[in-house]
């Protein structure tokens, strides 16, 4: 999304990078600017550097070392942008070492993702660490945390007293429609290509795709072909194109685009995870009708006629089914799906000038709050 910033001239942007298994490891440019954005590369597993930040472990010296050049660079800006999640250590020290207002982009809130997991030996205790987590991020320090969804902005509100509920923000992706079109002249092809897309070791992709082999698949009548497409996929994902004659596992592709417009129909029988799947954004807008959950639907406030919903393996089947049985249906919807995110808010350039607005907000008011008036190091924040 800040890569939006890249053609305004009033607003200069500088983003740092770390990867925590160097021994120093940053990469923070130098010069003035703006808004500076961080991030963090993590090499090391989730679930240990989540457990060292609810432990409370010292920092590692990557990690110190990464917040001494945040906040140097962080003297030059008006203010900044943390791209890390909640679960990282260096979240709950960032605010204090920075000289500027530092805006959170969480992205999805933690608590509601082990909420919405699959059930398991270790989920009430997985949602608690998360939820306790979650909460001291938030208190943190951080003039606003902007969630991709409406469902995990009320999820982080909900770990709020009200007092404190404005510095919650919604903010969703975007999609490239550039990138993302719909084929040009749709073939009608047999068997019809289902397509389900994603970073294949992500559980929540993968309870989704072993969901639609498993449990959805004998249920459709229709002749289908099951695309699972998306690098890195787990051995029993792999396992299923081999007991299955219509089901492919792709790995990585070269293009994405190309092969959702190959397909006819996306599903999305999403059972865990939470916020805005990017997933459908971009099936949407290569003019696929979807089918998707309740859990991927809730956060789509104006669902287009292209996006049916689904309950159940039957259910999820029967739309799957009728959509197939009906190609005029399907070139209806694949024209209204890609218009709706051509005349909509979806643009990745739209979505900049939203978090342009939460910046100017965020820096105008600790400006008020330190008394001084509000003027940019560098260029001003305005249009």
């Amino acid at each position: 999304m800040v890569a939006g910033f890249k053609d305004r001239s009033d607003i200069d942007v500088r983003v740092g990078l770390l990867s925590s298994h160097t021994s120093n490891g940053t990469n923070l440019p130098t010069g003035r600017a703006g808004l500076v954005a961080f991030n963090i590369v993590r090499k090391s597993p989730v679930r240990s550097v989540m457990l060292r930040a609810a432990l409370g472990g010292p920092l590692t010296e990557a990690e110190n070392a990464f917040l001494s050049a945040c906040a140097e660079e962080s003297k030059e800006c008006d203010v900044a942008i943390w791209l890390g999640l909640s679960w990282d250590p260096v979240s709950l020290s960032l605010p204090r070492v920075c000289a500027c207002p530092v805006i959170h982009h969480a992205t999805d809130s933690i608590s509601l993702a082990e909420i919405n997991r699959l059930p398991g030996s270790e989920k009430w205790l997985r949602i608690k660490v998360a939820r306790s987590l979650e909460r001291r991020v938030l208190n943190a320090g951080y003039v606003k945390v902007v969630y991709n969804s409406p469902q995990d902005s009320k999820q982080a509100v909900s770990l709020l007293s009200g007092a404190e509920d404005n510095r919650v923000a919604t903010l969703p992706i975007g999609v490239d429609p550039d990138v993302f079109y719909p084929e040009r002249v749709r073939i009608d092809r047999r068997p019809l290509r289902v397509i389900l897309s994603g970073v294949m070791n992500y559980r929540p992709n993968v309870d989704a795709a072993l969901a639609l082999v498993r449990d959805i698949l004998p249920h459709i009548r229709a002749d289908v072909e099951i695309a699972i497409v998306g690098r890195d996929p787990t051995p029993d994902l792999m396992e299923l194109s081999v007991t299955n004659a219509n089901v492919v596992v792709t790995g990585a592709v070269l293009s994405l685009a190309d092969e959702l417009r190959r397909s006819d129909i996306f599903a999305a029988p999403m059972v865990s995870g939470g916020g805005i799947s990017n997933k459908v954004l971009e099936a949407l807008s290569c003019g696929l009708p979807v089918v998707v959950t309740p859990l991927v639907a809730d956060n789509f406030p104006d669902k287009p006629e292209a996006m049916r919903v689904a309950k159940g393996a039957s259910d999820f089947a029967s739309a799957i089914d009728d959509l197939a049985a009906d190609a005029g249906l399907r070139s209806r919807l694949s024209l209204g799906a890609a218009e709706y995110i051509r005349a909509g808010t979806w643009s990745w350039q739209s979505r900049s000038d939203r978090l342009f607005d939460v910046l100017q907000e965020c820096a105008e008011t600790e400006s008020a709050i330190a008394g001084r008036s509000f003027k940019s190091r560098r260029t001003p924040l305005s249009r």
